[in-house]
């Protein structure tokens, strides 16, 4: 990690450019070594303006809460040495505090000339303008041990002109995702080899590979492995199983374009999983009950593949499905709520969950569709209630059929609430059309 430009603002500096981090987005694996070192120079333009001693520029890193914002994040290592907390407030992207303050202070207070209640900005005494470190910087060889989203800024340039000396590094989980991908790929290639060489042998007894020693023992462990697979539950529900595969393939797709939003709690790319799979599973939910369409695909080789004549099941199983996605969808927002009251932006639970529109038309959503799945229940719909000072009645599946039909409202706060709801359901509601 370097950094490029000059000293001065825009006029100033042409054709050349003010201070900047290159590059601006760094994508690295867990385990991976960054170097940072960057120059500066004493020897500027005098008249050039900056902060900081004149004809110098310095550069730092300070970790933000995200790239959106200028104030530090308040890493807690004071309080965990005092013993008033066991663990820090905030995960730093570097492995250790001495990291973390030889990246904001450049070695600074090594040195004896730090005078703390300096406010000159052309002392070398001012380290809080980092005058008393050198022009050349080298942080050497630093391990990202800590998988995240991390925005860092520059105190010295960041606060001059309109330009900011931002940027951004993202650790990824390299190593969880090189063992998940490398045991599927494994498993796969087992299976695959088992199934070539059970098909050898049984086209080709009388030789290859059928003959050879290993030829029962590989027939008998194919023949094992088929057994046991047709005992289990995803053999018997295999578009269940397509379903829930899909979802954790979803979830995956989700949580992985929230490392590029820029938001800095660690709960939020899990919300965004959860969310991600509620964009396909609301819209898939409409499927099972287009009763024109199931008519019409009766009439095609498509009855031979699917199983429409199970299309209840289908669609309560993807509603159970939405409740565990929403479930897991709100647990992980709320927890981004909190994080930012405690150590983020500040803000109050109530005023990210309530006073914007995403958090009011989720609470909306949450209550519809808790309706929504209660009056559904078998039991629920069996029940009989009488109306009090009246001699009359009314039903559960009445009731059942009448907040069902609340489908319009829910469908509409969707579209609103998600800016990616829209694109999973042009389809959907088009098929619903015409139905």
């Amino acid at each position: 990690l370097n950094v490029k430009g000059r000293r001065g603002n825009i006029a100033e500096v042409f054709p050349a450019v003010p201070y900047d981090f290159t590059p601006v987005k760094l994508e690295v694996g867990e385990g991976d070594c960054i170097h940072f070192q960057w120059t500066g120079s004493d020897a500027n333009p005098e008249d050039n303006e900056g902060h900081g001693r004149r004809m110098t520029d310095r550069s730092n890193i300070v970790e933000l809460h995200s790239r959106g914002e200028n104030v530090p994040v308040r890493h807690g290592y004071a309080e965990v040495a005092d013993g008033s907390t066991w663990w820090p407030s905030w995960g730093s992207m570097f492995p250790d505090e001495a990291t973390v303050r030889k990246m904001a202070y450049l070695d600074q207070e090594i040195s004896s000339a730090c005078d703390d209640a300096e406010s000159d900005q052309d002392a070398s005494s001012n380290c809080k303008y980092l005058n008393a470190a050198p022009a050349y910087f080298d942080g050497g060889l630093v391990p990202m041990i800590n998988p995240g989203w991390y925005a860092f800024m520059s105190t010295r340039n960041n606060d001059f002109s309109t330009q900011s000396q931002k940027a951004i590094i993202m650790v990824s989980h390299f190593t969880i995702f090189l063992i998940i991908f490398g045991a599927i790929a494994v498993a796969v290639l087992i299976i695959l080899c088992l199934t070539f060489a059970r098909y050898k042998i049984v086209t080709q007894p009388d030789r290859g590979i059928a003959q050879s020693p290993f030829g029962g023992i590989i027939l008998w462990s194919s023949n094992w492995v088929i057994a046991c697979v047709k005992r289990t539950w995803c053999w018997h529900h295999p578009f269940t199983t397509l379903l829930l595969i899909t979802c954790m393939g979803l979830y995956g797709v989700g949580y992985m374009q929230a490392l590029d939003d820029g938001e800095a709690a660690p709960s939020y790319r899990f919300a965004k999983g959860f969310g991600r799979c509620l964009d396909i599973l609301c819209n898939l939910i409409f499927m099972p009950v287009l009763r024109n369409l199931a008519s019409w695909l009766r009439t095609t080789p498509m009855a031979q593949v699917l199983p429409l004549d199970d299309n209840l099941y289908f669609h309560k199983t993807v509603g159970v499905l939405i409740a565990l996605a929403a479930c897991g969808h709100i647990f992980n927002h709320y927890l981004k709520f909190f994080w930012h009251q405690r150590v983020g932006s500040g803000l109050s639970v109530t005023q990210q969950a309530v006073m914007r529109y995403t958090g009011m038309s989720g609470h909306l959503l949450v209550l519809l569709m808790t309706f929504m799945f209660i009056t559904a229940l078998e039991r629920f719909r069996r029940q009989h209630w009488k109306i009090w000072c009246t001699k009359y009645t009314f039903s559960g599946h009445s009731l059942f059929v009448r907040v069902h039909k609340l489908w319009i409202v829910v469908l509409i706060l969707l579209w609103t609430h998600s800016q990616s709801f829209w694109h999973y359901s042009i389809f959907p509601v088009c098929l619903l059309i015409i139905d």
